[in-house]
């Protein structure tokens, strides 16, 4: 059974609900509310069986999550190993954003919402049918290394 389904089929309640591979990958979804139909979220976590390219997977992420997740690339840093996708300007709407936390071996996936103080964690809705695709699109097979993960650079005494 594939990930995705996997994790559908545990969301009965609510809480921290997990869904695991035998190849290691797994998925974490913070639910805050279920029904026949949907769900709420707080957060969904992806870790993949086996690290990723930064840079590949900023590049192919928005168009896996277009329609789902609306998010561009903001910061990526593969040699500090990870980077940071948010929903563009031009789409925030009441103040409220996605924002994708990518390292090599996971993706994790908040809402917030600007605040006079900073900003606010926010749940969001999916039906069960959008939560696979979204699954599914985190799990597609990644593309073919655009951008090499960097070298480290050499260690120099002081």
């Amino acid at each position: 059974m594939d990930l995705a389904s996997h994790l559908d089929q545990q969301i009965t309640g609510t809480g921290s609900i997990t869904a695991q591979r035998p190849d290691g990958s797994r998925a974490e979804a913070e639910v805050l509310a279920a029904g026949p139909v949907g769900v709420r979220l707080r957060r969904l976590r992806v870790e993949h069986a086996t690290p990723r390219d930064v840079a590949a997977e900023a590049d192919r992420l928005p168009e896996a999550l277009a329609g789902l997740v609306p998010v561009v690339p903001l910061e990526v840093a593969p040699a500090l190993g990870g980077a940071v996708l948010r929903t563009p300007r031009e789409q925030v709407r009441e103040g409220r954003y996605f924002e994708v936390q990518l390292a090599p071996g996971a993706v994790e996936i908040t809402r917030h919402r600007a605040t006079a103080e900073g900003r606010a964690t926010e749940s969001w809705d999916l039906t069960r049918e959008q939560l696979r695709a979204l699954v599914e699109g985190i799990e597609a097979a990644p593309s073919p290394a655009a951008h090499p993960a960097a070298p480290a650079p050499p260690l120099r005494d002081p």
